[in-house]
């Protein structure tokens, strides 16, 4: 855990850009079924063609910014679990340094190239995953009360 948060210590910016990007990506998605409804009060309701269109527009260009604004964040998740498998591998491979040969004999090669390869890539992608699912379900909580 510690060195879970001396990695975001470290990585301060683009986690921030992270978190904005994935606000930004739930608002859009959240802002769509509120466009839908002015559709359907201003534009059906009344009979009214050029309120349908604006939404529609609307609609179009929320849509758009919100792809770019998910395929920014979907990049920038990629890159911080990228660079937390590196700082991990980094980490892992500094501590195997300082073990004596008997340590090393004792916990043995396989071992040791199981964790530099499998264990930290499995880390690397639920890092990954927790920045496409799980942080955004609190985001979108907030953002639908404010909304």
């Amino acid at each position: 855990m510690t060195l879970l948060k001396s990695f975001f210590r470290n990585n301060k910016g683009k986690s921030a850009l992270l978190l904005l990007l994935l606000l930004g990506q739930v608002a859009g998605t959240l802002y769509i079924p509120f466009l839908i409804a002015g559709i359907v009060d201003k534009g059906i309701m009344k009979e009214d063609m050029n309120t349908i269109l604006l939404i529609g527009v609307q609609m179009l260009v929320t849509a758009l910014l919100t792809t770019i604004v998910s395929v920014l964040g979907s990049f920038y998740s990629a890159d911080l679990a990228a660079a937390f498998g590196r700082d991990m591998r980094n980490a892992v491979f500094c501590k195997s340094q300082e073990l004596s040969l008997r340590e090393f004999d004792s916990i043995g090669v396989s071992s040791m190239i199981t964790r530099t390869t499998s264990d930290i890539s499995v880390l690397q992608q639920s890092l990954g995953m927790v920045f496409q699912l799980i942080v955004p379900a609190p985001l979108m909580v907030i953002a639908s009360i404010l909304m």
